[in-house]
């Protein structure tokens, strides 16, 4: 069963004709993401304070539907897939009448912050993760 978040579309979030601005959805993506993993347990900070960090290295969202400003948004939140060094989080979001509108991804990859080098991902956060798929 995928996390779920749901949340009316703000006015800032639209153009002048009331309509979600694509890169907006990548918003949509990153609050579904801060929510499950305050779920989970899971807190960047701590990751950060261990000499790690987990950036995006790859991103899509495919857009089916507009969505407009007042309207309920479901977000909905997957892993994807966990390798030793990254996770994929994958994404649908829904509008009021519970139609996909658009869906997506982002890769992170777990780097050391002094080197900038890829490593292996915290055993902890793998396994607060695997528990949640």
């Amino acid at each position: 069963m995928p996390f779920e978040i749901e949340f009316p579309v703000d006015w800032v979030d639209t153009d002048a004709l009331g309509i979600v601005h694509f890169t907006n959805y990548f918003r949509y993506f990153e609050r579904a993401e801060t929510e499950f993993l305050r779920k989970a347990g899971l807190d960047y900070n701590e990751i950060f304070k261990r000499g790690f960090a987990i950036p995006r290295v790859e991103a899509k969202c495919k857009y089916y539907k507009p969505l407009r400003f007042g309207d309920i948004v479901k977000v909905q939140l997957k892993i994807g897939e966990i390798g030793e060094k990254h996770f994929k989080y994958e994404f649908q979001i829904f509008n009021n009448n519970k139609e996909l509108v658009a869906e997506g991804y982002v890769v992170v990859v777990c780097i050391d912050k002094t080197s900038f080098k890829s490593t292996k991902l915290p055993e902890s956060f793998v396994e607060k993760l695997k528990t949640l798929l």
